[in-house]
């Protein structure tokens, strides 16, 4: 028998290592995969998928959501009406000073939803309501805050504002499933009687309405942006569809699917800052159903002689925007 190099058993005994470590690895290969089909494996993957439906499935069923608004009113459409005199913006008031209306109006406004409908929520008063006037009427109109002095007219008005309480009820409901709106009018004429009005508004939005591909987030939701035209005033409208409904703050901005977060113009902003969870009581969101039923006009004309009414009544000296 002829003698085996050194070199040569070192080269086999390695290979035979390899070959060995090879097998090892496979087996633990298999190991792996075939533990995959177990039972145990199959119950965390089960779980896994659980966990994703629940996250997708937290969109809130009733709660309340709040937003913070702007208005801009067009001075051509303010007027006060002094002892039967109408007095029009820039105009001179009795007191020999110069009726200079505010131009815009912040504050909030809130809608509680749940059982398939909305209801917006009076505008807090007083000391709990976000208030401020903007223009010649309260500040500089470069978009500051008042300043903290104001002359005594300025401090009146913004009073009034305040104070001020309408004729009427008017709330705002929203069908939930649709984006239909429902407005409730209820004047009150004496303590025994009460005479309420209904009207309804089907989904409405500027015909120029385009969905765009840009996306951002507001209150954790992604939203996606649509543009259009409101009074020759180029609009972005913000809309998630991640919450299960389809509602906008104001109707005319009302998308096919979805609910509006923000709605940004020069004259009018809504931004939505706080949607809060929880129950509420669904019957007090369903309008009326025994209210009149009148059209969108008929509505603006029992408004207009209500508040015409009360006005004649009271002698209020207070800038009113003509709704006409």
């Amino acid at each position: 028998m002829s003698a085996q190099h050194p070199a040569s058993g070192i080269v086999h005994a390695q290979q035979a290592i390899s070959w060995r470590q090879q097998r090892c690895n496979a087996a633990s290969a298999n190991h792996v995969y075939t533990n995959m089909n177990s039972p145990r494996y199959t119950f965390l993957a089960a779980m896994l998928l659980t966990v994703g439906t629940v996250v997708a499935q937290t969109a809130p069923n009733s709660g309340t959501i709040t937003y913070e608004t702007m208005r801009r009113f067009d001075p051509a459409n303010m007027r006060i009406n002094i002892n039967g005199q109408e007095i029009r913006p820039g105009g001179t008031m009795p007191n020999g000073a110069t009726f200079n209306p505010p131009e815009t109006m912040e504050g909030e406004e809130s809608f509680q939803f749940g059982g398939g409908w909305a209801k917006r929520n009076p505008m807090a008063r007083g000391g709990n309501r976000t208030f401020m006037m903007r223009g010649p009427g309260g500040g500089d109109g470069n978009g500051n805050t008042p300043p903290p002095t104001l002359t005594p007219e300025q401090m009146r008005r913004m009073e009034q504002m305040r104070n001020f309480r309408p004729p009427f009820e008017e709330t705002q409901y929203t069908d939930l499933a649709t984006g239909k709106t429902v407005q409730i009018m209820t004047i009150t004429a004496d303590s025994l009687h009460k005479e309420s009005y209904r009207s309804e508004t089907p989904v409405t939005r500027p015909a120029d309405w385009q969905v765009t591909s840009k996306t951002k987030k507001l209150l954790g939701y992604t939203c996606q942006k649509i543009t259009c035209t409101i009074k020759e005033q180029p609009c972005a409208v913000w809309v998630t569809t991640e919450l299960p409904y389809t509602f906008s703050p104001a109707p005319q901005f009302t998308p096919d699917k979805g609910v509006v977060l923000a709605i940004e113009s020069d004259d009018l902003t809504y931004r939505a800052t706080r949607l809060n969870a929880g129950p509420v009581d669904a019957a007090t969101l369903l309008p009326s159903a025994d209210a009149k039923t009148v059209s969108a006009d008929e509505l603006r004309e029992v408004r207009r002689k209500a508040m015409a009414n009360f006005r004649q009544q009271r002698g209020m000296n207070m800038p009113m925007p003509n709704r006409e």
